[in-house]
């Protein structure tokens, strides 16, 4: 057989498992073939297998994965969701760390963002496919203290990851990041929201300098 009609075969074992709500299907995340692995990350995040959510969630300790922007964006945003239902302070450094990746594209290190700032009150809509599925509020602190170990690094970042930074660093009161959002907001080459989101942030957290 090729590896075009093996990595077919394996697609059709993931498909099997998927139809018998199968947790073994978690195996085929450590697939070679992207295509393999997305369909198996598909299968136990939107039926979804709650069995396995735990595998998917460990996926981002591995780093990026995709051979397309497509995949690695589709792969990403339910390694993503996987971390934020589970809610436990490993997950929120997962999501943190795969915010401050600059290798990763900004839409999906921006959607990192945003979970971190809904952690302590969850939307009931998941975030991946829209569908009911509320999770209780719970303790922000877990997302405020993986946000704090890489907030710096984010302010490196392109204008949209600024701002929403900014906006987090006030959500969660974080004051060592004072004179990172004083040098955006003083300076003239950063877009205009990216500064009043600095500007906002510093009166939030009570800044002497704003």
């Amino acid at each position: 057989l090729t590896s075009h009609s093996n990595a077919a075969v394996r697609l059709g074992g993931v498909l099997a498992l998927r139809h018998l709500l199968e947790p073994e299907i978690a195996r085929f995340l450590s697939d070679t073939d992207s295509r393999v692995v997305l369909e198996a990350a598909r299968a136990i995040h939107d039926l979804p297998i709650s069995e396995a959510l735990p595998q998917l969630a460990a996926m981002a300790d591995r780093g990026t994965v995709g051979t397309t922007s497509d995949v690695q964006d589709a792969l990403l945003r339910r390694v993503l969701s996987a971390n934020f239902r589970i809610g436990d302070e490993t997950a929120a450094q997962r999501i943190a760390r795969i915010a401050a990746d600059s290798k990763i594209v900004e839409k999906v290190r921006i959607e990192a963002l945003e979970e971190l700032k809904q952690w302590g009150t969850p939307s009931p809509l998941d975030r991946v496919l829209g569908d009911w599925r509320p999770i209780e509020k719970r303790d922000a602190k877990p997302a405020s203290d993986a946000l704090r170990s890489v907030l710096g690094s984010l302010f490196t970042g392109s204008d949209a990851l600024r701002k929403v930074s900014a906006e987090l660093a006030a959500q969660y009161g974080i004051k060592e990041v004072e004179p990172v959002l004083v040098d955006v907001f003083s300076d003239l080459n950063q877009s205009s929201p990216a500064r009043a989101s600095a500007l906002q942030a510093l009166v939030s957290l009570k800044s002497p300098q704003a």
